[in-house]
């Protein structure tokens, strides 16, 4: 997993997403870029949402390439997938290759998601996900934990916090 926890990770994770300052600002809800470039130069601390947000990406961004870079061997001969049975060999290739086609397909939506733009119509509309700080477990010193958190809605029960969990903020456009 990549850590977006410097100013150096930062500039990095947005170059790989390819978005500029002034685009990412917009994700996070921030005034403008100037905030994003002052994270990126160490003259303010990065927000945990923030960080949240962007390892999130660049955890599918790694998955996307990973599967692209099996994928091209699948197809390419260079590997092939199956099993062996008292019957022969059962080659699995086909089906490796569509199942990773899919999971490919639900990361690159899942990436799309979570750095769209905000709509430009002025709503405050909710974004899918919210922001929660989990309060330390043990020491009250180490650095706060944050996390998506799981989000219910497709089995009808819908998300509540963990009582005594603040809330720290909702992101909306």
């Amino acid at each position: 997993m990549t850590l977006v926890r410097t100013p150096e990770a930062l500039k990095d994770a947005r170059a790989s997403l390819g978005l500029s300052a002034d685009a990412l600002a917009k994700i996070v809800r921030v005034e403008d870029g100037r905030t994003v470039r002052r994270w990126e130069a160490g003259e303010r601390e990065i927000p945990g949402p923030v960080i949240v947000i962007l390892e999130a990406a660049i955890g599918y961004l790694d998955s996307i390439k990973l599967i692209d870079t099996q994928l091209a061997m699948l197809r390419s001969g260079k590997m092939t997938s199956g099993e062996t049975t008292s019957a022969g060999r059962i080659d699995q290739t086909d089906a490796d290759i569509e199942r990773l086609t899919v999971s490919r397909k639900s990361l690159v939506e899942a990436l799309e998601i979570l750095t769209r733009q905000p709509a430009n119509d002025g709503s405050d509309r909710v974004h899918w996900y919210t922001l929660q700080r989990a309060t330390p477990l043990f020491d009250p010193a180490q650095k706060d934990e944050w996390s998506i958190p799981v989000n219910r809605r497709l089995t009808g029960t819908p998300y509540r916090p963990p009582k005594g969990t603040p809330l720290i903020g909702v992101l909306c456009w």
